[in-house]
């Protein structure tokens, strides 16, 4: 009887539009739409959209933030629609600060859009959003910036037992699926990673040494014919993305694997 192995490296728990409806809209075009933000004296609002000027290099940030709520968003991908400098100011449990931000860019340019994923770790207490310029100079403009959650990721690293790479095939450690640096995952390291996104569809690929799920085979015995990925609290979906691949499958269909979801009223 021959035997295959399947891995799972993201399941991702999406919502009724692929990413989802917007939390905050802030168009700026008015004002007063400044006041729930902590504000840049160069900083001002107009038809044409926020403005911000800084006629001569200054050190630090200089621009607008706004602190967002920690507990509604710890765990969530969220979607960020808009112009350049983002960076996002993350105050986790033990003192950790993160930076997840867009990269810079320098020059003269018209409009355009942008489209930022950015995963908020489950121990964030404090989570801030700065827009503007930092360590230099010119004029930065941005509008219809649009905030959403794209959905909630399943965290599979307590049931994760392969990394992305595997150096050297067939030595019983792995990663991936034990097939050597010519056939693992490492592909998936770049852009995927940085971009949160594959395929159009957004998710949240763990880094850590053991992020992939390889099951159980009689190429890889010790995988897990079964595991159970709960959720940190109950969620509200209308779709599952499963990411996955197949190794030493065959042209015959027939079926491999089964992934069950268990709701509120206990229906799978």
């Amino acid at each position: 009887m021959k035997t295959y192995s399947i891995f799972f490296f993201l399941s991702f728990l999406g919502s009724l539009s692929l990413f989802g409806a917007s939390e905050w809209k802030f168009p700026f075009r008015n004002a007063e739409e400044l006041r729930s933000w902590t504000s840049h004296k160069n900083a001002s609002v107009s038809d044409g959209g926020l403005q911000i000027s800084q006629t001569s290099p200054l050190n630090g940030m200089q621009g607008i933030s706004k602190s967002f709520p920690a507990d509604k968003l710890k765990g969530k991908l969220l979607r960020i629609y808009l112009g350049p400098k983002l960076m996002f100011l993350i105050h986790c449990k033990g003192g950790q600060i993160l930076y997840p931000g867009l990269p810079g860019k320098f020059g003269t340019y018209d409009w355009e859009p942008f489209d930022f994923l950015c995963m908020i770790p489950e121990n964030a207490e404090k989570i801030q959003l700065f827009l503007g310029l930092q360590n230099g100079s010119g004029t930065f403009g941005l509008r219809n910036l649009d905030i959403s959650v794209a959905g909630t990721p399943l965290n599979l690293t307590q049931s994760a037992n392969m990394g992305y790479v595997d150096e050297i095939a067939g030595d019983g450690k792995g990663g991936w699926s034990d097939q050597g640096p010519e056939n693992d995952g490492r592909f998936f390291r770049w852009p995927y990673l940085m971009e949160k996104k594959f395929a159009g569809i957004p998710f949240a690929p763990a880094v850590k040494d053991r992020c992939i799920l390889t099951m159980h085979s009689r190429h890889f015995p010790a995988g897990p014919k079964q595991v159970n990925l709960p959720l940190a609290k109950p969620e509200k979906a209308d779709f599952l993305y499963l990411m996955h691949t197949l190794c030493w499958g065959m042209s015959k269909r027939s079926v491999r694997s089964r992934s069950s979801i268990q709701t509120d009223n206990r229906k799978r």
